[in-house]
């Protein structure tokens, strides 16, 4: 074994390892900073603020975080197959070859065993090599399947937040319309609905940070077009004159708001201003 094939099969273990590392923390701990979804959500949102493909960044960011994925598990292993070629894994041609071309073919085998189709003409000679393939295989199964998933419990956390902008948005118009205090005329379950609302939204914020990456074309479909109104229902129902019931889910309703302009602020916004008017108001200013 030469150095050359220490470093290569070093470096493709090196590779693969932080590889995992970006998909476990993308999808079973996305409550850490620095994540990949959220280096590239924030790189496409920057490139593309504004241009008429905004709209597009979200789903654009999923397809580049999963490809980054396949990428570095892919070329992780190819590396450590291409510091064995061609002593453990021999071609039909049976030969060795220069770097680019054994890393070219490693890279086709790295893929073949990555998606378990293993369409290629390099065969094992020895079990270690055997060993790695397998592990790539259960690596590549277990890693799309993931990706389904992640998929699955993204969107309906997207429909959420967009079903809760619409539903404020309109009730905030209806009342308009009627020239009715909401607070005064619908209560008590009205203010704790709101709270339930803004709750959820602040937990899928921290479970899938990618989500903030989504921007709609239509304002009314964006919670930070509604926060700013909700933080002044809050204070309405907070006023002299209102009932027990409406005080307490009132101040269930600031509580709630609190906690999100701190995640806001701490994790999309990057300020230490923690004032929930201002920190609504940055927020708003960057979806727009």
């Amino acid at each position: 074994m030469t150095i050359a094939s220490i470093l290569l099969e070093g470096g493709g273990t090196l590779l693969v390892l932080f590889g995992i590392r970006e998909v476990f923390r993308d999808i079973f701990h996305p409550t850490a900073s620095g994540s990949l979804s959220d280096v590239v959500g924030r790189i496409a949102s920057r490139l593309m603020q504004h241009t008429r493909l905004r709209p597009a960044v979200g789903p654009l960011s999923l397809v580049t975080v999963i490809v980054c994925w396949v990428i570095l598990l892919a070329t992780g292993f190819a590396l450590i197959y291409c510091g064995i070629l061609p002593r453990e894994i021999a071609g039909s041609d049976g030969g060795g070859h220069g770097f680019p071309e054994n890393f070219v073919r490693s890279l086709y085998f790295s893929l073949g065993a990555f998606d378990t189709f293993q369409t290629f003409n390099l065969a094992p000679q020895t079990n270690w090599p055997r060993l790695v393939i397998s592990i790539e295989g259960l690596i590549g199964i277990s890693m799309i399947t993931a990706s389904v998933s992640w998929l699955v419990l993204l969107y309906p956390a997207l429909t959420r937040s967009r079903l809760f902008a619409r539903r404020v948005s309109s009730l905030i118009e209806a009342g308009r319309r009627a020239h009715y205090d909401l607070v005064e005329e619908l209560g008590a379950p009205f203010l704790m609905d709101l709270a339930k609302d803004v709750l959820q939204f602040r937990l899928d914020v921290i479970l899938f940070p990618i989500l903030l990456n989504f921007y709609s074309s239509n304002e009314t479909s964006t919670v930070a077009n509604v926060l700013p109104e909700l933080h002044q229902i809050a204070s309405q129902a907070l006023a002299e004159g209102t009932t027990y019931s409406v005080e307490i889910a009132g101040r269930w309703l600031q509580v709630a708001l609190e906690d999100l302009s701190e995640v806001l602020a701490r994790r999309v916004l990057g300020i230490a201003d923690r004032e929930v008017p201002r920190v609504f108001a940055a927020y708003q200013e960057r979806e727009r």
